[in-house]
């Protein structure tokens, strides 16, 4: 038994490499190693505790800030989502204030036509009645003077020195009575 110990012993020795204190040299080489990054570590840790707090500080300070983003872009997203849903009904207020605004100009003109024609008719009918009254006028003129024309022809061939000499004489008996009468 103790043979096989010892050969198993070698064989692991030999596959291991040399040892000290029986412990194979690789056992060391890793303590080693450990001993030298708990060296390190020990000596910059001040400098990796400040660097990991400052990392955190700069995620958290990332987070945040994108937390701060993020509500901002949800607020104007809500916001916006809101101004859509309203948008329509703003519209179709729009287009029914607009129809309506157009149907009372369309009233207001057609009130204003109606009003501008009656004004005209009226022009039109005022100007034809003075043109007639004109007319009439120039008429009863034209008559007047070819009435007294021919009065006065008639004057001229049918009256004669006796039928002056009596009218003259009633025109002036006339007078005569007029006076007394404005006497009296």
């Amino acid at each position: 038994m103790t043979l096989l110990l010892a050969e198993a012993g070698e064989t692991a020795a030999g596959r291991l490499g040399p040892t000290v204190w029986g412990l194979p040299s690789v056992v060391w080489h890793l303590l080693n190693v450990a001993i030298l990054v708990g060296v390190v570590v020990w000596l910059a840790r001040k400098s990796i505790v400040a660097s990991m707090r400052e990392r955190r500080a700069g995620i958290a300070k990332g987070i945040e800030e994108a937390t701060r983003l993020r509500d901002e872009m949800r607020a104007k997203f809500a916001e916006y989502e809101e101004k859509m849903r309203t948008i329509d009904a703003k519209m179709g207020g729009l287009l029914e204030e607009a129809r309506r605004d157009a149907e009372a100009d369309r009233q207001r003109l057609v009130a204003e036509a109606k009003t501008l024609a009656e004004r005209v008719r009226a022009d039109a009918k005022a100007m034809g009645e003075q043109e007639m009254a004109r007319a009439r006028r120039e008429l009863l003129e034209e008559q007047t003077a070819l009435a007294a024309e021919l009065a006065e022809q008639l004057l001229k061939t049918a009256v004669n020195k006796e039928d002056q000499v009596r009218l003259a004489n009633e025109f002036l008996g006339r007078l005569d009575a007029g006076r007394k009468e404005g006497r009296a």
